[in-house]
């Protein structure tokens, strides 16, 4: 099952994920993929909310190319209507789970390996859940600080996309959100999974990019 080109995709099943793990294996990658709902043979099991299942995870895997960091929780709260349970789950799902696995993996990844985070446009221009867009501007910090703590054996990056067109959020906005959005982005489109997808094979072929965010959104936020 395992190969020495292996990627472990955390977040396989979303709107990044399923589009991308294809693209890797077609040209000439092995993905690893995480589900908490599927017993399918092409799955590992991987529960973000149980840092056991995250232990367990780390004993059984081979060593790897890298990681992708494709899991999370739409936003769907604002201040008004946030839940202490909403909060602990962003938390966990964003920001908590994602250093702990790197913590407990950091050692199977090969030298010359990768990690790749993914942010959101939303750690700069906010959102309507403010937890969500806190959390995305906490793993653009956390992508930073572990330069230092991985190189020289290990890049880590992130990738910041705008709203993706037939993505799971993109579906539950209203159509006038859609066209706000759409107004404040230069050039007057959404981004398309391809555009994500390319910038995180850019990210795993490229050897001298480390620390950094790639943003994908059209120019709605100019790093």
């Amino acid at each position: 099952m395992y190969k020495s080109n292996s990627i472990l995709i955390v977040g396989s099943t979303g709107s990044i994920g399923s589009q991308l793990c294809p693209e890797l294996e077609r040209i000439g990658y092995n993905c690893i993929k995480t589900s908490r709902n599927t017993l399918d043979d092409d799955y590992v099991f991987l529960d973000l909310n149980d840092f056991d299942s995250i232990d367990i995870l780390a004993k059984n895997l081979p060593e790897l190319l890298g990681i992708i960091f494709l899991s999370g929780k739409e936003p769907s709260e604002n201040m008004e209507s946030m839940t202490e349970e909403h909060l602990d789950s962003m938390i966990n799902l964003h920001f908590k789970s994602v250093i702990w696995i790197i913590k407990k993996l950091k050692n199977k990844i090969i030298n010359g390996g990768f990690i790749i985070t993914t942010s959101s446009v939303s750690s700069h221009k906010g959102s309507y859940d403010p937890t969500y867009s806190s959390l995305k501007s906490a793993i653009e910090g956390l992508t930073r600080t572990l330069v230092k703590d991985l190189s020289p054996h290990i890049r880590i990056n992130s990738v910041a996309p705008g709203l993706i067109e037939g993505s799971k959020v993109f579906n539950l906005m209203t159509q006038d959100f859609r066209e706000r959005h759409l107004e404040t982005t230069p050039l007057k489109r959404f981004a398309a999974i391809d555009d994500i997808i390319e910038t995180y094979v850019f990210l795993i072929k490229n050897k001298h990019i480390t620390g950094q965010t790639i943003h994908v959104n059209g120019g709605q936020y100019i790093g």
